[in-house]
């Protein structure tokens, strides 16, 4: 996912700059990657300047968060999809993605088709998704079309993320226009009915 990988190039970015000595060693809380409420504060943007400074201040160091901001961003490699950084407020790096690295991915998207944008979350998880169990002998009403169009997206959303998924709906075991053991036994019982009454009606006996 793409904040994944925004993530991981600031991980890179905060552990070179330790490894050159510009910044101490400290565990590094959990990185956030917002998404900007102004398109010109970039196309992502993390408070992962701020989140060191605490850490470092905890651990009896002095720290300045736009510092320590602009020493990550110059270790931020040019490689992957970050394409420029810009440093604002008191310390928040706001993230550009490379026009470059967006260019590629036309290619990737056309090699994966239906596949694209699957992610292996689920790790084979396995879910049971129930919706709309519609009467085959009855009309099917708005809700329940609708809830039907809702759980198979449901369902396809849990398998493009790795998950086995077995859906029970009128979607995937249809029973409109199908002479289903269910139908044809409720047109026989109308039938006997219908013919018995007749009979008795003509004064013919008919034990039921």
């Amino acid at each position: 996912m793409m904040r994944d990988q925004i993530k991981l190039a600031i991980e890179q970015a905060t552990a070179a700059a330790q490894a050159a000595g510009q910044l101490p060693a400290f565990d590094l809380p959990a990185i956030e990657i917002l998404r900007p409420k102004q398109a010109g504060h970039g196309d992502y943007s993390t408070n992962v300047a701020m989140l060191a400074a605490a850490a470092l201040r905890k651990a009896g160091h002095t720290s300045n968060p736009r510092a320590i901001a602009q020493i990550i961003a110059d270790h931020v490699s040019a490689d992957g999809p970050i394409g420029r950084v810009e440093i604002a407020g008191p310390g928040f790096i706001n993230i550009f993605l490379a026009e470059r690295w967006l260019q590629q991915q036309v290619n990737h998207i056309v090699r994966a088709g239906n596949d694209f944008g699957n992610v292996n979350l689920g790790n084979g998880a396995r879910w049971q998704v129930e919706y709309v169990s519609a009467n085959p002998t009855g009309p099917v009403h708005y809700g329940g079309a609708r809830n039907g169009a809702l759980g198979d997206a449901l369902a396809n959303v849990l398998e493009a993320a790795a998950m086995l998924c077995s859906a029970s709906s009128m979607s995937t075991t249809p029973a409109i226009n199908s002479a289903s053991l269910q139908q044809r036994f409720t047109r026989a019982t109308h039938s006997f009915s219908a013919m018995t009454r007749q009979f008795q009606k003509m004064g013919t006996p008919v034990s039921i």
